[in-house]
């Protein structure tokens, strides 16, 4: 197991995910400006939308105390812009834990507790079993498996999304672990540009049928986004199991 200090760390820098949105055209444009404008306005007043010393009291607690039972953290954002930060755990907190972890952190941070219904190991299982019988289901097409601790589900895409194939899903696995939701296919999106001194200020051409050259390049941040909280994820994954 990691040291706590390098597990705070962890969490800190994942929780950067939950500051960088990566829907970058359209209403999430929208929505992705006005959170950067009031990050920017947080860190004016001198807040710390991350909560980054709440993070490192609590975990300085659990270390101490709950270490053995303790799973990981995310900031929740669902209800509160400024977050609150969930610690979950395989079992049952005490209401004197919970009590004394809430003294250790002060305002705006808010902290919540969650205890998780099935481990990694046993999401991980159920999401080998549903691959292992292929993603071509002749009716549908299975386009991801995502396992989520949060949740205690394994997240399974499908497309087309109708009830009919999400039921033929929850009769074979079963509705415990497993939660159906609407899959897309993910490829790459290729960009060409042509900008030269004889044509300066003129759009470059997106070659994905036709779309914008503004879509393509957000198309292109969101994918290049994704990646490099991918390579962060893989790092991260790579501690545990060396």
């Amino acid at each position: 197991m990691l040291p706590f200090k390098i597990l705070a760390s962890i969490v800190i820098l994942l929780g950067l995910v939950y500051l960088s949105p990566v829907h970058v055209h359209g209403e999430g444009k929208q929505k992705s400006d006005e959170f950067t404008e009031q990050i920017m306005k947080w860190e004016e007043e001198g807040i710390d939308p991350n909560h980054t010393e709440a993070t490192e009291q609590v975990l300085a607690y659990i270390e101490d105390h709950l270490a053995d039972s303790y799973v990981s953290m995310y900031i929740d954002r669902s209800d509160r812009e400024l977050g609150v930060l969930v610690f979950a755990f395989q079992e049952e907190v005490s209401e004197e834990h919970k009590e004394k972890m809430h003294q250790v952190v002060e305002e705006p941070a808010e902290i919540d507790f969650l205890k998780i219904t099935y481990t990694e190991e046993e999401l991980l299982a159920k999401q080998s079993e549903i691959d292992s019988d292929g993603f071509e289901r002749g009716n549908y097409t299975i386009h991801h498996t995502n396992p989520d601790v949060f949740k205690g589900k394994v997240q399974v895409g499908i497309d087309p999304f109708i009830e009919e194939n999400a039921q033929r899903i929850y009769e074979q696995y079963g509705h415990e672990m497993v939660e159906v939701v609407e899959g897309f296919e993910v490829t790459m999106l290729e960009v060409e540009a042509s900008i030269t001194d004889d044509d300066q200020g003129e759009e470059g051409l997106a070659t994905n049928e036709g779309l914008s050259n503004e879509t393509a390049a957000g198309e292109m941040e969101q994918h290049e986004q994704l990646n490099f909280f991918q390579r962060i994820f893989l790092t991260i994954r790579s501690w545990f199991q060396s």
